[in-house]
């Protein structure tokens, strides 16, 4: 009998104890809770630091030095397009990028359309590296259980809800072969269906983690794709944006919106104050924060990670293809000189009447001096096909219309015609003047010869004319050919020759 006492008392001792325990913490919850949201987009692959890119080392210090000043409240996330787009990611499939991300403590990462510079296999393999979840609330794919639509996190006494969401332009900006299976849903509505969910599940706060694009003129005034998507929803409380690469901060309503530039460069930061006693965010701000080498201290476990890989990548790729007598240029908006070139190697090589390439292919500048397969894969960093195909002039032609002064895709790349244009004209009316290599104007009714890549060939970019292309036929890696092309060149001697007059100017005879 006095042993069961002895158990009760034990017992009542023991609930006395966890209950004084706990009361210092209640009567220290403050009644005002501090979050930060640390973001990067469109990182891209940048491992190494070169010119104004930190590097993934230093990047990663910086968010942890950042972290540091409320390391209960911080929230760490990608904004999409981080693996893909260098040699030194896309040579390992982009694991040495989710590896330190790993590491830094990402909480979350958006899809972008770069995802898809991977098969589903790839991207399946880098989710399971992942310690953190791929958000895309708005794509469908085959293996349901690969992307979720949004992730809780417990910051601060606080359940924070972040949902993911994929620009509307994935498919359009995309490999059509690796997306395959891949839908998109209804944005606005998806999105809203799971704001109502993870504010039933408890959610205090709601973050949409996004790929869309944002841009913001002079006057601080922010536009864009997620305009359109606040416009059309209710509840989100903060917003992460990527795609365009550029630098927003600032509020759309009374939403804080962000989008950190590309390459680690920049930093975004959201700060939210929320009230326990309003049950609301009382108080927000959007910044920007520098990632400048010299400011901030490198990762040393992410440096000793990625050293061996850049060694690895300058030994195997330190090969000269060619050498290069003038720097070859790319402006993804406006000229390019290295796309002049590399479209005139494709019309060559393949005796066709008209070279078309998308803007976006081409990456980065090459410089005079040696061309290295390092810089190759920097210049041109996708993989594809080469396609060749008969297509009717009037589809060559609306091609060449749609991709002339378009800024949300990049400047069309073309070679065997020259154009005279006014683009104050509305679309299909913008080329006054045409003429092929012979002198004469494309016909609307005849069939030419046209090489491409596959993107194009199936309609990437919205080339929707360039799917009506007949006899088909797929003729090897581009990356491969240019490599032979430059090889057989040996000495690279171009200069801008004109081929699009914008203005519009009569074409030189």
């Amino acid at each position: 009998m006095k042993q069961g006492i002895k158990k009760i008392w034990a017992i009542i001792v023991m609930v006395m104890f966890l209950v004084m325990a706990a009361l210092p913490v209640m009567a220290e919850e403050k009644p005002l809770v501090e979050i930060d949201i640390y973001s990067v987009n469109d990182f891209h692959g940048a491992l190494r630091a070169e010119g104004t890119k930190p590097g993934i080392a230093i990047l990663g210090g910086a968010i942890e030095q950042l972290g540091a000043q409320n390391p209960a409240g911080s929230i760490i996330l990608g904004g999409g397009d981080m693996f893909a787009g260098t040699l030194d990611a896309d040579e390992y499939d982009g694991m040495p990028v989710i590896y330190a991300m790993n590491q830094i403590g990402f909480s979350a990462d958006a899809v972008g359309n770069h995802i898809f510079d991977y098969d589903q296999k790839i991207i399946a393999k880098q989710a399971s590296a992942a310690t953190f979840p791929f958000l895309a609330a708005n794509l469908s794919f085959p293996d349901g259980n690969l992307i979720k639509p949004y992730v809780i996190l417990n910051r601060n006494g606080l359940k924070v809800a972040v949902i993911g969401v994929a620009t509307e332009e994935t498919l359009l900006k995309s490999s059509q072969r690796n997306s395959q299976g891949v839908t998109l849903l209804p944005t606005a509505e998806t999105v809203q269906k799971y704001i109502d969910e993870v504010r039933g599940r408890g959610a205090q706060i709601v973050i949409l983690l996004t790929h869309c694009a944002s841009f913001q003129n002079n006057k601080g005034q922010i536009t864009g794709e997620i305009t359109g998507l606040l416009e059309q929803i209710h509840g989100a409380d903060a917003a992460i944006t990527g795609h365009s690469h550029q630098k927003v901060f600032g509020n759309y309503k009374d939403v804080p919106v962000v989008q950190a530039g590309s390459n680690g460069e920049t930093i975004g930061k959201i700060h939210l104050l929320y009230s326990r006693i309003d049950k609301k965010i009382i108080a927000s701000n959007a910044s920007l924060i520098a990632v400048n080498k010299d400011q901030w201290k490198e990762n040393p476990g992410i440096a000793k990670m990625v050293e061996p890989i850049l060694t690895d990548i300058d030994k195997k790729y330190n090969g000269i293809v060619a050498q290069n007598v003038y720097p070859l240029s790319n402006d993804r908006y406006g000229e390019s000189t290295l796309a002049e070139h590399f479209t005139d190697l494709l019309l060559k090589g393949f005796n066709a009447d008209i070279a078309i390439l998308n803007g976006g292919a081409f990456r980065s500048d090459i410089p005079a001096g040696p061309i290295t397969l390092r810089v190759m894969e920097q210049a041109y960093p996708y993989k594809d096909q080469i396609v060749v195909m008969q297509l009717k002039g009037s589809d060559i032609l609306a091609a060449l219309e749609y991709g002339i002064g378009n800024n949300s895709i990049g400047e069309v790349r073309f070679a065997g015609v020259k154009l005279g244009v006014d683009i104050d004209l509305p679309q299909g009316n913008r080329i006054i003047e045409n003429r092929l290599t012979d002198n004469s104007s494309i016909d609307p009714n005849k069939q030419y010869k046209v090489v491409t890549n596959e993107f194009l060939a199936k309609g990437g970019d919205g080339y929707t004319t360039l799917t009506k292309g007949e006899n088909i036929r797929y003729a090897g890696d581009i990356k491969e050919f240019f490599n032979f092309a430059l090889r057989n060149e040996k000495i690279v001697n171009y200069r801008a020759d004109g081929r699009l007059s914008i203005g519009y100017l009569k074409l030189a005879s």
